[in-house]
């Protein structure tokens, strides 16, 4: 920044002196103050900043959602598949336990005959292989093989310090649903 001497009297009018300061020259210099203008406030130019910026967002977030290929599918190498004996029975599934838990239940069963029980129910636990549950998540729909193995065991009650409630008690079975199209 420069220094400017300014005058402190009229601009035309001669100057008669001020204490210690000689006639013609002024009090003390002072600075030029540097002029900072504000922004002009442009709210086209910010509205077409907000709109590009929410495009670019939306264009990214779409992208995202169709993920790699809208063909693709997710792999399915490693699922288990059904397998069954001479006689046509299902094989319970080798380690269904380490599969995605979908949920338990009271009372749930696959069977179409199934009766009401009085009480709670049998309780059950329902698996699904690892491979089946992400090409659902991916594709909103079961692969073919999929194998949704419920355990059922019955309800117990008042043993040890249980004194209300009910717990999961003797293993009562298995129900597999299968798609087998």
């Amino acid at each position: 920044m420069r220094q400017t001497l300014v005058p402190r009297h009229a601009p035309g009018v001669p100057h008669t002196g001020c204490a210690g300061v000689p006639a013609g020259f002024p009090e003390k210099p002072r600075r030029e103050a540097a002029t900072i203008l504000p922004r002009r406030y442009n709210p086209t130019v910010r509205n077409i900043s907000i709109a590009a910026t929410l495009i670019a967002l939306i264009a990214v977030l779409v992208a995202a959602a169709q993920g790699p290929a809208a063909d693709a599918k997710p792999s399915l190498d490693g699922m288990a598949v059904p397998a069954y004996t001479a006689d046509g029975d299902l094989v319970r599934p080798e380690d269904y336990r380490t599969w995605v838990f979908v949920g338990a239940s009271l009372g749930l069963s696959y069977s179409e005959g199934a009766d009401e029980r009085e009480g709670p129910g049998a309780f059950t636990n329902v698996y699904i292989q690892p491979e089946a549950y992400r090409y659902f998540m991916e594709t909103g729909e079961f692969p073919e093989g999929t194998m949704l193995p419920m355990e059922i065991y019955r309800p117990g009650s008042r043993e040890s310090i249980n004194q209300a409630g009910y717990f999961e008690k003797d293993f009562l079975g298995m129900e597999v649903a299968v798609k087998d199209s």
